[in-house]
Formats: structure tokens, sequence, C-alpha cells
């Protein structure tokens, strides 16, 4: 069965071309999902596994008190696995077709609001190390363009196009696409070169160690965490919270959200939508302080 998962994940790197951070959630996924089938049910092939096993595991899953929310994506794992499958002759029957998800509340995008982040930044700017230089970078470069993590991680000092006031990075399933910048964080992005120039010349990514290697997702996530931690009382302090951030003062501010789709890189338009709630409950908090009926 490890084959089975060896191949698929081969098949996510090098044909759907998905990031090494998905393509290590998912096989970390598929093993504990092997992992169980071999302790409970002792199975050895995957012809073996039945939709009975899945709902035991669903069980497991819930008496080990996992969210809803990681539930529904080992069980994405398994549905997107199996598909594989099939597709390659390894089962002829699809264990996952009765298999239904648990059902997860709506939960609002967190996000910081824009006045009090910048403000706050702004008064950390007296560390001049080079650790918190790049944090800092990282950070409003996050806020300013809605990037993911990974797409902030791959990015190289050759996407940067400062004469047009623009960067281009590659998102999921290698697409490409270009993100406007303001001439404030093109300053920005000027003042940390200068630092980086005397860490690492050679090296093609804008973002790197202070011993000039490339950051991996671990230290990307610390040292944004590090910095909100200095700037937020939120509870999430993650690379994510600035994207959700990123996207619901441009929604704030009149933008068109089929243009943040663009911006955001959305496949589709049902996952740039969740940020319209967060719209909603703003003008909600409007209409109960301003309203001149409104009896709360």
């Amino acid at each position: 069965m490890n084959s089975c998962i060896d191949s698929f994940i081969s098949h996510l790197q090098k044909v759907k071309r998905f990031s090494p951070h998905t393509c290590t959630s998912y096989q970390n996924d598929l093993k504990e999902f092997l992992e169980f089938l071999v302790a409970v049910f002792e199975v050895n092939d995957v012809s073996q596994i039945s939709s009975p096993m899945v709902r035991n595991f669903v069980v497991f899953m819930v008496e080990k008190k996992y969210t809803s929310k990681t539930i529904n994506r080992k069980l994405s794992t398994i549905r997107s696995w199996v598909k594989y499958l099939l597709k390659n002759g390894n089962v002829d029957k699809d264990f996952m077709e009765k298999i239904q998800s648990p059902k997860i509340g709506k939960r609002l995008p967190a996000f910081i609001k824009e006045e009090d982040l910048l403000d706050s930044l702004n008064d950390l700017i007296l560390d001049k190390t080079f650790r918190n230089i790049r944090d800092l970078t990282m950070v409003k470069l996050l806020f300013f363009t809605g990037m993911r993590r990974a797409e902030l991680q791959n990015l190289k000092i050759q996407d940067l196009f400062f004469e047009e006031n623009k960067l281009k990075v590659i998102g999921k399933g290698n697409k490409e696409r270009y993100i406007p910048i303001v001439g404030s964080m093109i300053q920005e992005l000027k003042t940390y070169q200068t630092l980086r120039k005397e860490i690492e010349p050679a090296v093609p990514y804008l973002f790197v160690t202070e011993k000039g290697a490339m950051l991996y997702p671990k230290a990307i996530y610390n040292g944004v965490n590090r910095i909100l931690s200095l700037v937020t009382s939120l509870e999430k302090k993650s690379p994510h919270v600035l994207r959700h951030t990123y996207a619901t003062q441009l929604l704030n501010n009149g933008a068109d959200i089929n243009a943040i789709k663009e911006l955001l890189g959305h496949a589709n338009l049902s996952a740039t939508q969740i940020y319209t709630h967060n719209s909603i409950e703003k003008l909600k908090k409007v209409y109960a302080q301003a309203h001149p009926r409104n009896s709360s």
C-alpha cells in the first residue's frame, strides 16, 4: 500500500505541480489512514479497503478530538487518492462514495485592522538587524499583496518590477500572476535588498536566512508570528491572516470581488466570497452604532 501512496504523491508533484508543503500534508494524511487500517483491520492491500473501515477511521479521528475542518481535509485527501487508484486500476470500487463529511460551522476569516497594523509596524523599525528588517518586510509584503506563504517563499529577485510597480508570483498549479505594489512597499523592498546583498548576493530567492539559504516554510511562519505578536493581540498570527486582511481591506474599500479573486489567485469565485461576510459584519456594526432607531 505504501507504493500506492508514493506513486500518488509523485503524481501530485510532477503532474499536478502541487507545492512541497501540500504534498507533505497529503502524504501525512494518507500514512495516518494507512497505519490505522493496518493496526485495526490488518489490511495489507488497497483492494481490501471498504467504506465501513473509513467510517471507523472517522470515529477514530472524532475520539482523538480532531476538528471538523481537519477531518474534512483528511477525507478530501483520501477521496483524491481513491480517484487516482480507480484511474490506475488499483481498486475497482470507490470506497469513499458513501462517506459523508462532518459539517463545519461558518467561521469568518480573522483579519487585522489596517491602521492598527501599519502604525505599530513602523515602531519596530528601530531594530536594524537583518532578521528584523527581513521579517518586517515579509509582513508588509504579505499585507500589501495577499500572497500565500509558499508564493512568498519562492519569490525571486527577478520577479520584482519596481518601474512597473508590480511583482510576479507563481501560485497553485504553477499559475503565474502579477500583483501591483504601492510605492512605499517598493521603498521597503529596496531597503531590505541593500541588507540582503551583504548576506548572499548569489541566491536568487528574495527572502533568505542569516546564512544566505532559502527560507523554509516554518521560518516564514515564525518570522511573521514574531512580528505580529508584537503588534496585535489577535489569537491567530500567521501569513494567512495577512492574506485575509488584504482581501478584507480591498473589499471594504470598494474593490470588485472578481478583481480580488484575480489578485488572490483563486481558481473559483466561491473561495473569494467568504470575505464578503467580513464586509457585511462591518456594515452591521456601523448600522448598529449610527442608526437613530437602533435600540441596542
